[in-house]
């Protein structure tokens, strides 16, 4: 399986990185390497972020029957 890059927004970075790894943990995919940036400011400010993820390791893989 390949790499896979998936954009985030959220309304802050604590959101975001709960967002990369709900979705990292759902799909079987670790994040390895993530950018973050703020638009805007104060309350109306969003950060978005764009998370590259590599295959994750599941029990059992590799093993022989």
């Amino acid at each position: 399986m390949q790499n896979e890059v998936v954009g985030f927004t959220a309304y802050s970075v604590e959101e975001t990185s709960s967002a990369i790894n709900r979705y990292g943990r759902q799909n079987y995919l670790e994040p390895i390497s993530v950018t973050m940036i703020q638009e805007g400011e104060g309350s109306g400010a969003t950060i978005k972020a764009m998370a590259v993820f590599t295959p994750g390791y599941r029990e059992g893989e590799g093993e022989e029957a």
